[in-house]
């Protein structure tokens, strides 16, 4: 794509869209001209950003009045358009929130999902459903605040019973004493601990000073779980104060984050945050997209959050004032908050070996799978799936794509030319594209050898592997009832939920999607050369002309209006190109 527009050298947000008006990335800059050219400007080194240019045919801008503003729309227009490019938290939409219907008469406590304006309070969001529920049961043990539906039933239920309940329903507790209760559910999860305990001390004694011992003893039950409570949890912080620690750390194309939630000096929550970073951003741009997120969408944030130095801490700060958060970003300080900071990322690398180990092991189920599906007598780690790829018997050519652990493994991904046939003749091409994959020494590791398509092409590839003298097992995979073959007449149709299944189909998408990247970038090549035969038309402007119309076919479609609106193309040039089509 070619910058034609003005571009301003103001603030801003830039929306980067593919030819069918899809955005791809957006991003925010303190000079919009500056960051757009850059990307266009000079070579890319992270190549993942050069295939995103690569599919940006236009860009749109918003103006703003300042960088944090630039950064504020950014993150509310990420998380509208969910754009395949940026930072995104994954499954943030899921993650449960302790919710307290404080406008009732007797409020009740539930685990949600969704968070609205009903006036009620919610604590979260808590990233484990395990941990929610965990903390939820306690609060019930500890406060016996009622879980049942928002309109209280006419009988005590077995929560009452089993002591998990006051049941306000049948009148067991007057509403003030109850509510008291709720208070300090809310205090405890705000880590007001001390100031519950302070409370509920003075209200027991008022209680017993006029005799409403059964209220006394009500608040007492309280003041000993909450102490109990407390008890349990070590103090991190000798100032006791309420924070929050984050930190992230990358892995791939991902990143996590780590939340330790320190209230009244003790940790009360530790929360892991899965990100997708498909660009690579640096940690500054994760930090500052993760924390205004975690902001967004948490409940009874401290005054505090704490993070590792940042240059762009008073940015972040800025634009959280602007939203109207009290709440202040901070490096930490002194040898207590480093420890605690050190404790989280220990726990964010011990998160990431964990989902590592997790991935390998449904990787080696699904490998299982394969084998016992294919009856064969050892796990086919290392797969490689052929097809072929033409247009109408011109620009042949045939893919080798390479899984290793259920998992592409791209720098054994091969293409090739097809030399020996000619015309339309997919089953002849599948051996002389096997043959010459195997020709190579390193290729022979293979396990298992896949063929897009049926009977013949299968025929075609066992004869290929039987030329080069190995015993290397093959199997074809049609597309139309996905079905598998083993031999000639011997075929093997297994269940559409099947991990084996998934797997052939993944690998032989994959071979496909290779193959045909391949005869386009040829095709490309070859029409750019006929486009430069045109006198006024260099390498540059037929570049021009097949990116902006995306093949020649659509060049041919394009009125003479159309293809004299780009730079350098006047109307006699676009009537010679018309003519050539």
């Amino acid at each position: 794509m070619k910058l034609d527009k003005k571009i301003p050298e103001l603030s801003g947000v830039y929306l980067m869209k593919s030819a069918s008006g899809t955005i791809l990335y957006i991003g925010k800059a303190k000079n919009l001209k500056r960051r757009i050219s850059s990307y266009f400007d000079k070579k890319q080194e992270n190549s993942r950003i050069a295939k995103l240019v690569a599919k940006v045919k236009d860009i749109d801008w918003i103006i703003t009045e300042n960088e944090t503003e630039a950064l504020i729309l950014e993150n509310n227009l990420i998380k509208l358009h969910k754009p395949y490019y940026n930072i995104q938290l994954k499954d943030d939409k899921t993650y449960p929130y302790i919710k307290i219907t404080i406008k009732d008469k007797f409020p009740g406590m539930y685990i949600t999902r969704q968070h609205i304006d009903d006036g009620s309070l919610y604590f979260g969001p808590y990233t484990k459903v395990g941990a929610a529920q965990k903390l939820f049961n306690l609060l019930k043990h500890t406060f016996k605040i009622r879980t049942c539906n928002q309109h209280m039933p006419d009988r005590a239920c077995l929560d009452y019973h089993i002591k998990l309940c006051w049941a306000p329903c049948i009148d067991k507790i007057d509403e003030k004493t109850y509510n008291m209760s709720v208070k300090s559910a809310i205090e405890f999860l705000s880590g007001d601990i001390a100031k519950s305990l302070t409370r509920l001390n003075s209200e027991m004694k008022k209680n017993i000073s006029i005799m409403q011992f059964e209220k006394a003893a009500v608040i007492r039950d309280t003041i000993k779980s909450i102490q109990q409570l407390r008890d349990h949890q070590h103090v991190m912080l000798q100032s006791r104060k309420s924070i929050d620690f984050i930190s992230l750390l990358t892995s791939d194309s991902n990143a996590v984050a780590g939340v330790f939630r320190l209230r009244d000096g003790a940790i009360v929550g530790k929360e892991i945050y899965h990100i997708s970073n498909p660009l690579n951003e640096d940690m500054e741009t994760l930090t500052s997209h993760f924390i205004l997120r975690y902001v967004n969408i948490s409940f009874q944030l401290p005054p505090v959050i704490k993070i590792k130095r940042a240059h762009n801490i008073s940015l972040i700060n800025d634009s959280i004032a602007f939203l109207k958060k009290n709440i202040r970003i901070r490096s930490v300080y002194g040898a207590e908050e480093k420890a605690l900071m050190r404790m989280l990322e220990e726990n964010i690398r011990f998160e990431i070996e964990k989902e590592k180990q997790h991935r390998q092991f449904r990787a080696s189920i699904t490998i299982k799978a394969l084998k016992d599906a294919l009856n064969l007598n050892f796990l086919p780690k290392y797969m490689a799936c052929f097809d072929i790829s033409h247009l109408y018997g011109n620009y042949s050519v045939g893919s080798a794509v390479v899984f290793f652990n259920g998992k592409p493994l791209k720098k054994r991904y091969r293409h090739f030319r097809i030399k020996s046939i000619t015309g339309i003749n997919d089953f002849d091409m599948i051996h002389e594209v096997v043959s010459r994959y195997l020709s190579h020494k390193e290729n022979r590791k293979t396990d298992i050898i896949v063929v897009d398509g049926g009977a013949i092409q299968l025929q075609k590839a066992k004869a290929a592997v039987r030329a080069k003298r190995l015993k290397i097992p093959v199997i074809a995979l049609a597309k139309k009832l996905e079905e598998i073959y083993i031999g000639e007449k011997e075929i093997i149709s297994l269940s559409k939920t099947s991990p084996a299944l998934k797997l052939l189909q993944q690998i032989r998408d994959e071979s496909h999607r290779f193959a045909i990247s391949y005869n386009r970038s040829l095709r490309k090549n070859d029409f750019r050369f006929l486009l430069e035969q045109i006198k006024g038309i260099g390498k540059k402007r037929a570049m021009l002309l097949l990116t902006t119309f995306g093949s020649m076919e659509n060049i041919g479609k394009a009125s003479l209006k159309e293809l004299t609106q780009l730079p350098g193309i006047n109307r006699a040039i676009a009537k010679e190109i018309k003519k050539l089509i």
